[in-house]
């Protein structure tokens, strides 16, 4: 091999040689960031939601949607309810701030749960004259406002999510 074939290969590997390890330095800073900064949130414990009116509350969340209360060891006043491993805590508050609300209900902040049958619930709601709205997207779901508006999303729950 002569002279200028051999300065060739050794001036093309080095070349292509620091462009990988530049490569793999900079790709393993940036992999090692990202690894770094993402939190790793392993599920929902619970939701806090303020309300003004514990009796009238209770009624809503234990009467019209069903839920279980949970043992609650806090002294200001509210309730909490489970829900399989979560939890919504209800806390009362001189006021709830739902001014601004867009007119459909999906588009404001609001909380969403599946339900095992949506057309009994929705049945159940009109009984009670609880007003509802469909969901914009056209998929099985309704929102209701609780007494102090706010809002809840039922879902139709199916039977691979279950």
């Amino acid at each position: 091999m002569g002279n200028f074939t051999f300065r060739y290969l050794c001036r093309f590997f080095s070349v292509h040689l620091l462009t990988m390890i530049r490569y793999h330095i900079n790709v393993y800073r940036l992999s090692d960031l990202i690894e770094s900064t993402i939190m790793q949130i392993t599920h929902s414990l619970h939701t806090a939601i303020l309300i003004t009116d514990l009796d009238r509350s209770e009624y809503f969340y234990t009467h019209i949607l069903g839920l279980e209360k949970a043992e609650r060891p806090l002294k200001y006043p509210g309730i909490w309810y489970q829900i399989g491993n979560y939890q919504l805590h209800l806390i009362v508050a001189p006021t709830v701030p739902t001014d601004k609300q867009q007119e459909k209900w999906g588009q404001n902040p609001h909380i969403a749960f599946a339900v095992m049958d949506l057309e009994i619930i929705k049945t159940e709601l009109t009984a009670k004259n609880y007003p509802f709205q469909a969901s914009a997207s056209g998929r099985p779901a309704i929102f209701v406002q609780d007494p102090d508006q706010n809002i809840i999303e039922l879902s139709q729950a199916f039977a691979d999510k279950i």
